[in-house]
């Protein structure tokens, strides 16, 4: 019997009468393939893929890496590492607290662009204008303070207003001269707004007597007037003494709810002003 590559195939060697393996050709899953090299029409086994002198320009690459790495690994640098929390949360800081902003903002800002050096994070910006603007604010209520400070009435020693400038509720003594803008008997004064003057120079009121008031609880504007009413006219006397010149009247002011809280707010003031509300030189306890 013959292969389908026509073949001798059947016979062990040649010339031997034993008979071989009918139908036997090379190997398995190989067609066409029977017998030794070098017989005609038998094609020998194929040269081994990548054999040395292959033309195969890939005989040799290796397995294909993985992205991300020389070496097939993701070493997680390739990608975008994204922005850095501190940075935000510094910036955020700085411009909503700006009270705190030293503090807490450029501490934060500080150890962002540390971090920022290292992983490669975006934020350095935020962090760096954090930094700036934490102390603009630094800069700017420093400054405010010192305006402020700047701008408050001067005592001498004996605790007499010598230079004009603001003064605060809770400030004000027996004795002070005080400019109060729009003085009149319904106007509610804005208590930020008082001037303490020298008496010397023009003002609208003079302080007649400071009034205590106990107790935490604000008791309430009406009663706080009406308290005012019934003790200011008797320290308006006492401040005269039996003089009394003619044209004043007693005039009070009464703390608001906020300003109750505030230091020195526990109290009524009574003043002495024109019947007109006018300014006036002197004190009237010169007169």
């Amino acid at each position: 019997m013959s292969d389908a590559s026509g073949g001798r195939g059947g016979e062990l060697y040649p010339g031997s009468s034993q008979p071989g393996y009918p139908g036997q050709s090379g190997y398995p899953g190989q067609p066409g393939q029977s017998g030794y090299p070098g017989q005609q029409n038998q094609p020998g086994y194929p040269p081994p893929q990548g054999s040395y002198g292959s033309p195969d320009p890939n005989a040799y690459l290796g397995a294909p890496s993985y992205p991300g790495g020389p070496h097939g690994y993701d070493t997680g640098t390739s990608g975008d590492p994204g922005w850095s929390g501190l940075a935000i949360a510094s910036f955020i800081v700085a411009i909503v607290l700006p009270c705190v902003g030293l503090l807490v903002a450029v501490p934060l800002a500080i150890v962002a662009l540390v971090k920022i050096g290292k992983s490669r994070e975006r934020g350095k910006g935020l962090a760096i204008s954090a930094i700036i603007i934490a102390a603009l604010w630094t800069v700017a209520t420093v400054a405010l303070v010192v305006w402020v400070g700047a701008m408050q009435a001067e005592r001498n020693e004996a605790g007499v207003i010598v230079e004009e400038g603001r003064i605060g509720f809770g400030d004000i003594r027996t004795g002070d001269c005080v400019s109060i803008p729009g003085l009149d008997a319904t106007t509610e004064v804005n208590t930020f707004d008082l001037t303490g003057v020298p008496c010397a120079e023009e003002h609208n009121a003079e302080a007649a007597g400071v009034i205590p008031v106990e107790g935490d609880a604000y008791p309430g504007q009406a009663a706080l007037e009406q308290r005012a009413g019934q003790e200011c006219q008797q320290a308006a006397l006492d401040y005269l003494g039996p003089a009394s010149p003619t044209g004043l009247q007693p005039y009070y002011l009464v703390p608001t709810e906020s300003v109750w809280d505030d230091d020195g707010g526990h109290q009524v003031i009574c003043f002495i002003a024109q019947t007109d509300f006018s300014d006036t030189t002197g004190s009237v306890t010169s007169r």
